[in-house]
């Protein structure tokens, strides 16, 4: 039994002559996670602290991207948003306060697949200078 549910997963995707069923295919998510840290890698975003998630957007010309809270299970806060719907080379607003403001600018590639058309950064440039994800995270130093 434990043999054949493995080879319906191992094989539960795969293309057939007869058969393009995508049912049991699960997208990647399109989202990439954001951190704001100091020189010493603390976190800055907080509701009682420098930057308040509240306040942070995401924006370009009347475009807003969701940006959601999310601890991934730690102590240190991040801010997660969807790329798949940017546009690539473009810039948006990173409103973090009344006052302070960076520009975002991503290269994004589309990868239409047989299931599914899937996203992927291949640059990450805030302010014009190249952020490198560490574990899949953006962190902005201030």
């Amino acid at each position: 039994m434990l043999a054949g549910i493995l080879l319906f997963v191992l094989t539960g995707c795969k293309k057939t002559d007869d058969n393009d069923d995508c049912d049991y295919a699960i997208p990647v998510c399109s989202c990439a996670y954001i951190g704001i840290v100091d020189s010493e890698g603390n976190s800055l975003l907080g509701a009682d602290n420098v930057y308040d998630p509240a306040e942070i957007s995401l924006s370009n010309e009347g475009q807003l991207i969701e940006l959601i809270e999310d601890d991934l299970g730690g102590d240190q806060l991040y801010l997660r948003f969807f790329f798949g719907e940017m546009v690539s080379g473009e810039d948006y607003l990173l409103q973090l306060n009344e006052t302070e403001t960076d520009i975002v600018n991503l290269e994004i590639t589309e990868n239409i697949g047989p299931c599914f058309t899937t996203y992927a950064i291949q640059e990450f440039n805030l302010n014009g200078t190249e952020i490198i994800a560490i574990e899949g995270i953006y962190l902005i130093e201030k």
